[in-house]
């Protein structure tokens, strides 16, 4: 019995100290609480003083301006904004802060630039579309616009209410980049484009502005486009075009009046029709091909479009790629005055020079680019020596050598290959015979490539970098 009572006592003391340190428990739990968030209010008072200290918050409104400036979409840049998407530029600088919200409507070249992706507006409703759409123009206050207009391969736009906000602004448009259906460019038509000086069109059967007295700078895409353009022929500088959109013939009678034309952009073409041949073209500087590969014999550009040219102030060749199972480089009259010659390769195997007379005609090249994939050492020795004898390009002042190989060991070798194949004593570098090489640009690995190379390359390469600027491209 005795027991029994002391085992009682000693229970019923247990719970009273249980239940205090419960309560001293509940005391302590309450204290960590505060303490937290006593802790949580400073870290955010601190973050906000850190964030009010912040040295972006100092910069002046002019460097702030030149920052949303540098952030602005550039036209060809992928992926495009939208315009009306408020998490994309200019739309997520302006609601930052107050003080970047004042910079950014007080920019109005910060809204000049406009894309419309017309099938990202499902959603939205035309009076959002609408509202957003004249705001921008609104905030452009006035100024030229670059205006990209995109939409679905079949979706119209002609009855989009934001179509009408367009039509009233085509006086302000300074470029335009239309990626639509025909019908919806056909709605533009009979407006007045003033100031418009570029014009990119990628559809088939788009109708093109015909008042357009400033246009220079033009880009069509697809063949079924020549049937319709109503352009000012005879103003153009600039003309980048499909080859197929150059075999039509409502095109080529719109070359016959390019007499103004300076650069001309050629695709790749994939029919073997011949086209009209005898298109003057008195002012064209600059030719650039892009030959796409292909199996079989080769067609298009070089067989049916230059031959119908005739370029006498030529000064600028690029072809690109050059596909090295059939190289066959043309020959045309022409050529013998380009200064600037730019070849691209891939896998490039040459044909004997001495069967080929596009280098040999090039007697007037002063600057020269070649870019590949993996150039051997025997095509820049083939590009400089024709039968062990003549040497190509006399005249050569600047030359550029480009490849996507930067992992490979020994590349100074190709320059060293193209140096050594113009010396009869192949260590005399004293007696080299492209003196006039005024300037060489290579890849930067280059240069840390020579270590691996030797002492003897080093000292190679240093000889030819006493005897020539070397200039190393990143």
């Amino acid at each position: 019995e005795a027991e029994s009572n002391e085992l009682r006592a000693y229970l019923s003391e247990s719970q009273t100290v249980l239940a205090s340190l419960e309560k001293q428990l509940l005391s302590a739990e309450e204290t960590v609480r505060l303490i937290k968030s006593s802790q949580a209010l400073m870290l955010t008072r601190s973050s906000d003083v850190q964030k009010a200290l912040h040295p972006i918050r100092t910069l002046p409104n002019d460097v702030l301006a030149e920052i949303f400036l540098y952030c602005a979409p550039v036209p060809y840049v992928e992926p495009e904004p939208d315009s009306l998407c408020p998490k994309d530029h200019p739309w997520n600088v302006s609601h930052v802060s107050r003080k970047w919200r004042d910079v950014a409507l007080a920019l109005p070249r910060l809204w000049a630039t406009v894309y419309l992706n017309f099938a990202a507006y499902g959603e939205l409703s035309y009076r959002d579309c609408v509202y957003k759409g004249m705001l921008f123009f609104e905030r452009s206050k006035g100024l030229d616009l670059c205006l990209t207009i995109r939409s679905g391969p079949w979706q119209e736009i002609v009855d989009h209410p934001l179509t009408a906000v367009l039509e009233s602004s085509t006086a302000r448009w300074k470029y335009l980049d239309a990626h639509v259906p025909a019908p919806s460019l056909q709605c533009f038509a009979g407006r007045p484009f003033p100031i418009l000086e570029e014009l990119y069109i990628a559809h088939e059967r788009s109708q093109t502005p015909d008042a357009a007295p400033k246009l220079r700078v033009v880009t069509l895409l697809e063949r079924g486009i020549a049937e319709c353009v109503q352009l000012p022929w005879g103003q153009l500088t600039e003309l980048r075009c499909g080859g197929n959109v150059f075999m039509s013939p409502a095109f080529v009678l719109g070359c016959r009046k390019m007499s103004s034309l300076k650069v001309l952009d050629l695709g790749a073409v994939v029919t073997s029709d011949p086209i009209v041949p005898n298109i003057l073209l008195p002012a064209l500087e600059e030719l650039v091909v892009d030959h796409a590969e292909r199996s079989g014999p080769l067609i298009g550009l070089f067989d049916h479009v230059l031959p119908a040219l005739t370029i006498p102030s030529i000064r600028r060749l690029a072809i690109a790629p050059v596909i090295g199972d059939w190289l066959s480089l043309p020959v045309y009259p022409d050529f013998s005055g380009i200064t600037h010659l730019h070849l691209a390769f891939t896998d490039p195997v040459f044909p004997d020079h001495s069967q080929n007379g596009f280098f040999r005609l090039m007697v007037g090249v002063e600057e020269l680019w070649l870019t590949h994939d993996d150039l051997p050492l025997e095509t820049l020795e083939q590009l400089t020596v024709i039968d062990g004898e003549a040497f190509l390009f006399p005249h050569l002042r600047i030359l550029d050598i480009h490849d996507s190989h930067s992992e490979k060991d020994g590349s100074s070798a190709i320059f060293h290959t193209m140096c050594e194949s113009r010396l009869r004593d192949k260590d005399v570098l004293e007696e080299l015979k492209i003196a006039r090489l005024e300037e060489l640009r290579v890849p930067d690995y280059w240069y840390w490539a020579l270590e691996d190379e030797g002492e003897k390359e080093d000292q190679r390469w240093r000889k030819i970098c006493s005897l020539t600027k070397v200039v190393y491209i990143p």
